[in-house]
């Protein structure tokens, strides 16, 4: 369940908004994972829910559910795991919003190159997003965003907790729009992973 923070400020348009709540709601019922000497793979299916709130620019939800399929691969580049490249493909087919507009459905990759220091772990991320298909319903047009970024991650596991804790920094270095606005800036992500 995420807990989002979010500013957004567009001058042309004067808007200067800050919000801050608990984001849309993702559920995934199905997660297969698989395990080699020097790779791990997963794949998972599930659905975001449009829980969030989308009544101010700055909202944390997109106001529309999406159904998400992901899959998945690490691979250590040594026998002691200490380095790592990752990748992780996500495909989202998106539903209408209450104004009847559906956006296209949207590819994701997210990856990174690791290296252990211990129980640290530091490296360098990225992610790039592609929309496949166009958007339709009222005011649709024919342009599909994407948006592309860089950054670093720190990762610490908690001992004896079954927990991680972690931390990522991205710069936006592109953003094409589709319908809509589509905004360029920095992502700072803070996650806690607790295994059951």
């Amino acid at each position: 369940m995420p807990l989002m923070r979010t500013s957004l400020t567009i001058n042309a348009a004067g808007i200067s908004d800050t919000r801050s709540g608990v984001g849309d709601v993702y559920l995934g019922p199905l997660v297969l994972g698989w395990h080699g000497p020097q790779w791990d793979a997963v794949a998972a299916a599930g659905m975001w829910f449009d829980t969030a709130s989308t009544s101010d620019p700055a909202s944390p939800g997109k106001g529309f559910k999406s159904t998400m399929l992901t899959g998945g691969l690490t691979y250590y580049f040594d026998g002691a795991k200490t380095w790592s490249g990752s990748g992780l493909m996500r495909f989202e087919r998106n539903g209408k919003n209450g104004a009847g507009m559906r956006p296209g459905n949207q590819i994701t990759l997210e990856w990174g190159l690791g290296k252990s220091f211990g129980a640290w772990q530091a490296g360098l991320v990225g992610y790039s997003q592609w929309q496949t298909s166009e958007d339709s319903g009222p005011g649709a047009s024919t342009h599909k965003a994407s948006r592309h970024a860089l950054g670093a991650e720190v990762v610490y596991p908690v001992p004896g907790a079954g927990m991680f804790l972690k931390g990522a920094l991205y710069k936006e270095l592109s953003a094409e729009a589709g319908t809509g606005a589509q905004p360029k800036g920095s992502l700072l992500r803070f996650s806690l992973v607790k295994a059951f």
